[in-house]
């Protein structure tokens, strides 16, 4: 079942603002229209490791290198905001499916 996107923006807010995860975001500073890389500070590795805790926390393999890779030959990335993140997983969750292995 899908959840509300209330429900999505939450634990996309929570895996950013989780010291557990390596960065140092403070809550205050993620708003929807904060880029992870020029506002929050995420370098490419941070980027791909909340990608892949997003696909963990929801089960789900969702396909962001269709979100965020401009020119992959050139490896032109784009600089999304949060608020383009919680979108990419509100509107692609029911057309994605759970990893092998992974129960819904």
């Amino acid at each position: 079942m899908k959840p509300m996107r209330s429900e999505i923006e939450d634990a996309i807010v929570g895996i950013l603002a989780s010291e557990d995860e390596g960065w140092t975001v403070k809550q205050s500073q993620i708003v929807p229209d904060a880029r992870l890389v020029s506002d929050l500070g995420l370098d490419s590795q941070d980027v791909l490791h909340l990608m892949a805790s997003i696909n963990m926390r929801f089960k789900r393999r969702f396909l962001f290198n269709k979100l965020v890779v401009k020119d992959a030959e050139a490896r032109e990335y784009v600089d999304v905001t949060v608020r383009q993140v919680v979108d990419f997983v509100d509107e692609n969750f029911e057309s994605t499916e759970p990893p092998r292995g992974a129960g819904a």
